[in-house]
């Protein structure tokens, strides 16, 4: 066996192929050796590790020297290095030149929810399949399916690439023309009126396809047969009570009136207890894509996300004096409603949430 030094010389951790991988065109038997295994279970970690991987899928783990292997193995030295399970990128917006970032920081699979053209999305995927391009596993999500604009804030940019429907016959048509493509899962955007969503998520099942999206109301969303809401602002409008006062705050960050960090001092907790309980009845997920809006309250941010919001002059929202900083307070207090409501501890949380992921590769 020929022993090949560690390609990620400048990184701290080696993510290993798991089931969800892109190493499905693998015919050769790779080992990685020396390092100390992490594998995501809560057990304890296991110093000069072994495992073999054959045609992408983990053949066997052990301690080195006790694990057979393979005479024509390709064999990594990990010596001094950590083994992790292959990272799943939980709200992905794929593009064409992430692929080998993303493997470099050790993310293996791509659910890609952005609003890309079916087409490329779906070349994307076989690409990786096939290996002719280098990235992550593609789980593949296209067009977003969403109803026409808001009165008064004209054609939204980010609708430039959406399938416009406006009646439950055209919502399911539209969904029937993706799941044609070949898509993985069907993503559904706020616009949509109540019964047009519930349409198009039928017809989703119908096909053995997942739904997720942007809500306004997480209520409405998971009696529709939603499997996952995108982004924290969907829990600050499902707990504002005020109709006039959510309609204000949704058109102004449509508009760009409003930053959609500081949406989210606007937060009713009251609400929070509600919200939980039809979330884990109806085991609907939540994506909150903190790292997108609260970046800047990382302690190496530039400037800390406590200034005046964008919008403290609009009539009829009230702005703590410090609303940029209040508003990850406020995010914060829901996510520990979360893990009070569910008894499960945060590492625990966080442990389930990666094999549902890891599952949902396979399921769906």
């Amino acid at each position: 066996m020929k022993i090949l030094p560690s390609p990620l010389r400048l990184v701290v951790t080696i993510a290993f192929i798991t089931f969800c991988s892109l190493a499905e065109a693998q015919t050769k038997a790779v080992a990685i050796i020396g390092g100390t295994l992490i594998d995501g279970t809560g057990r304890a970690p296991l110093e000069d590790s072994a495992v073999v991987m054959l045609n992408g899928r983990i053949q066997a783990v052990g301690k080195r020297g006790e694990l057979a292997m393979p005479q024509d193995a390709e064999v990594i030295d990990a010596k001094g290095k950590s083994i992790l399970p292959g990272l799943i990128d939980g709200h992905c917006h794929y593009r064409d030149w992430m692929g080998e970032v993303y493997l470099a920081y050790g993310v293996v699979t791509c659910p890609n929810i952005s609003n890309n053209p079916v087409d490329w999305i779906i070349a994307q995927r076989e690409g990786v399949r096939n290996g002719s391009i280098r990235g992550p596993r593609v789980w593949a999500s296209a067009n977003i399916i969403d109803g026409p604009p808001p009165e008064g804030t004209g054609t939204l940019r980010r609708q430039r690439t959406s399938i416009i429907v406006d009646s439950e016959d055209e919502a399911r048509q539209a969904v029937r023309g993706l799941v044609e493509k070949g898509v993985d899962g069907i993503k559904l955007f706020e616009r949509l009126k109540p019964q047009v969503a519930k349409a198009a998520a039928d017809e989703a099942h119908k096909f053995g396809r997942p739904v997720f999206g942007h809500s306004l109301d997480i209520f409405t969303a998971a009696a529709n047969g939603y499997q996952s809401v995108e982004h924290s602002w969907s829990v600050v409008y499902t707990s504002i009570q005020d109709p006039k006062k959510k309609h204000d705050l949704d058109i102004g960050r449509m508009l760009g009136k409003v930053d959609t960090a500081d949406v989210h001092a606007q937060m009713e907790p009251a609400m929070f207890d509600k919200i939980i309980k039809v979330m884990i009845e109806k085991n609907v997920h939540w994506s909150t894509t903190w790292a997108t809006w609260f970046r800047p309250l990382s302690m190496h941010a530039a400037t800390p996300l406590c200034s005046p919001p964008m919008g403290a002059g609009m009539p009829g929202l009230k702005w703590p004096s410090n609303s940029g900083c209040s508003t990850a307070a406020s995010s914060g207090s829901f996510v520990r409603a979360v893990v009070l409501a569910t008894n499960v501890p945060p590492a625990r949380s966080t442990r389930r949430a990666s094999r549902s992921a890891r599952s949902g590769c396979s399921r769906w």
